[in-house]
């Protein structure tokens, strides 16, 4: 198993992260949710709309079904990598983040400080902590055994890839997580 995280450990954590902490926000939106077109490509011409109404325009262009409600979005609640891309947008910009079958564009409309601190925060670093070795050792796992398949992989003459195939594709970092969707309150 992955070793647990030392009560040190949890607190460098927390002071590297005063995002995630001391100044943990909850966020008050303004929030459109639609179905993934049929056809997503579709979803790269929203790129350019910077206002929910110019979306909601898109939308109505193109026959989609949608609801427009405030929501609220805890910034513990999504990598701290997003929630730092979010709190960094001009004031008013739109941010659109796709969820299962869903998408959500949404701006903020104000946001609201609620530290966490104390042993609550140790706590909840230490289970942040948790949560990413088990993924990383999940990760080196699978990654091991992939390898090892592949190594024993025998190809017919003249099929085989590559040579620099196959450590172009072992090199290729994984794509990352699409966030969870907001929960609504």
């Amino acid at each position: 198993g992955t070793k647990r995280a030392t009560r040190e450990e949890a607190k460098a954590y927390v002071a590297a992260n005063p995002n995630l902490f001391e100044q943990h926000k909850i966020l008050i939106l303004d929030q459109i949710t639609f179905p993934v077109p049929p056809n997503p490509k579709k979803l790269a011409e929203l790129q350019p709309k910077k206002s929910l109404g110019e979306i909601e325009q898109w939308l109505n262009e193109n026959g989609l079904p949608y609801r427009r409600l405030p929501a609220s979005l805890d910034t513990l609640q999504i990598p701290p990598e997003i929630t730092g891309k979010i709190l960094a947008l001009p004031a008013g910009e739109v941010f659109v983040v796709p969820a299962g079958g869903n998408v959500s564009a949404s701006v903020i409309t104000s946001s609201k400080v609620e530290p966490i601190i104390g042993d609550k925060a140790i706590g909840v670093a230490t289970q942040m902590l948790q949560s990413k070795a088990v993924g990383e050792a999940a990760k080196k796992q699978l990654e091991t055994q992939l390898k090892d398949r592949r190594a024993k992989v025998t190809y017919q003459a003249g099929f085989a890839p590559p040579k620099d195939a196959a450590k172009a594709g072992a090199a290729a970092p994984a794509a990352p997580a699409a966030p969870a969707a907001p929960e609504k309150k």
